[in-house]
Formats: structure tokens, C-alpha cells, sequence
């Protein structure tokens, strides 16, 4: 396969949060892999998912909009398209809300 990243990935096991659509819908996910650039999910649903979203990353205090870059069977790939920081008292909101 190849592996077109350009920053290293990380092996993470984090709770994420996906959000999307004009109602928030929400479906949480398992944050397999994470770079500068990007993230792999894994979730129950993938098809469920639009395109675009958000993804809630309250262990790292971040709000990120990705955009889907791969579909394989119960993961999704996505490019980060920006990242904003919490505060730590939002993000811990966030945390006790998954």
C-alpha cells in the first residue's frame, strides 16, 4: 500500500466524538491513529457518515473539521481541515459528556 502521509502517526486507543449535519447528529468513534494531518476512526457505522464533520477529541482538548479521505469496512481515514484547542475547562465538559 502506499503511504502517502507526510507527518508520523501515532497509535492511539482515544473516545471521539463525531458530529454532523444540520440537527448535530452524534456517533461516537475510536480514534485509531493520529498525525498532524490526520486521524483513522473506527466506529460501527461508517456509512452513516458524511463526507465532512466534526470530530470531538476531548482527551486532547481539540475540535477538528476533517474531511473523509478513505472508506474501508468499519474505518474511515480523514485529513484534517482545521484544529482549534479547548480550554481546559471545555474540554473536561466534552470528556464527561461521552
Amino acid at each position: 500500500m502506499d503511504d502517502r502521509r507526510t507527518t508520523q502517526r501515532q497509535k492511539t486507543f482515544l473516545a471521539g466524538k463525531i458530529i454532523y449535519g444540520a440537527n448535530r447528529f452524534e456517533t461516537e468513534c475510536s480514534v485509531r491513529d493520529l498525525s498532524a494531518n490526520g486521524a483513522r476512526l473506527a466506529l460501527s457505522d461508517v456509512l452513516a457518515i458524511p463526507n465532512e464533520f466534526e470530530l470531538h477529541l476531548p482527551a486532547r482538548h481539540m475540535i477538528c473539521r476533517v474531511e473523509v479521505r478513505w472508506r474501508r469496512g468499519r474505518q474511515i481515514g480523514v485529513s484534517f481541515r482545521s484544529v482549534r484547542r479547548l480550554a481546559t475547562r471545555v474540554a473536561k465538559v466534552l470528556a464527561d459528556a461521552i
